[in-house]
């Protein structure tokens, strides 16, 4: 892999996550429940990056899904840089990744990064709100499973998952 080619596809597919959840999430919603595309983008390089670089990655992230809400950027920051960075851990313990893995760990950050910024900051009707986050992870689950495939591929990995 190119040095600068992680770098750069980082930034550019944070971009047009960015773009996508500007402009789409909102059609794309389902009984109230809408893909959070920086979330599943964070989730796919939190699999592949290191622990650090993926808490980087959750950051801007963050910063992007904060900056789209025009809401406080702490909630979203701090909830996406420490999901990222707990969903990195799965590559120490020696978790092998296929897709499978892929859609229930994109899932289960959503919940976890839904329960923190749930705690950072009290949304309006609870029983709704916990709703709409476990009906986000699923899609946010079967979403993911292709932009993993398409990150594999556009970043050459050679690791071996089950296609």
């Amino acid at each position: 892999m190119i040095r600068w080619q992680l770098p750069v596809t980082v930034i550019v597919s944070i971009w047009i996550a960015a773009v996508l959840q500007s402009a789409l999430a909102q059609h794309l919603s389902i009984f109230g429940c809408r893909p959070d595309f920086p979330l599943i983008l964070l989730a796919n390089f939190a699999l592949i990056l290191p622990r650090g670089a993926a808490a980087l990655v959750g950051f801007a992230c963050g910063f992007a899904t904060g900056a789209i809400a025009g809401a406080n950027l702490t909630h979203y920051i701090v909830s996406r840089t420490f999901a990222g960075f707990c969903l990195s851990w799965s590559k120490a313990i020696g978790i092998q990744l296929n897709l499978l893995f892929v859609g229930l760990a994109t899932a289960l950050t959503t919940i976890f990064a839904g329960i923190l910024w749930m705690f950072l900051a009290a949304p309006h009707g609870l029983a709704s709100f916990i709703g709409d986050t476990i009906g986000s992870a699923l899609y946010n689950g079967v979403l993911a499973v292709p932009v993993y495939v398409l990150l594999r591929k556009i970043l050459r990995l050679n690791a071996r998952i089950g296609l």
